[in-house]
């Protein structure tokens, strides 16, 4: 992989747990160790701020891992038939 690749998606990524963080932050539901985000909202959100698409499977990875190193549960992304 070329260097600015690499430094390409180290950037992306930065950005992406920095946005992530900052939704999980701003939902109030958090303090009680849940939150309402949903991958589709942080699809939304990181769209609105940088322009970057992601799909909801990666979406639900950086909440997961902004919540996981928080102390606070994993969203429930399993699907029901």
């Amino acid at each position: 992989m070329p260097l600015l690749a690499k430094a390409r998606g180290r950037a992306r990524h930065r950005r992406l747990i920095t946005l992530a963080n900052e939704l999980i932050r701003d939902d109030l539901s958090t303090v009680n160790g849940t939150t309402r985000v949903t991958p589709a909202d942080y699809t939304a959100y990181v769209f609105g701020c940088s322009q970057i698409r992601l799909d909801e499977a990666e979406a639900a990875d950086y909440l997961n891992a902004v919540l996981v190193a928080r102390g606070l549960p994993r969203l429930n992304t399993e699907t029901t038939n």
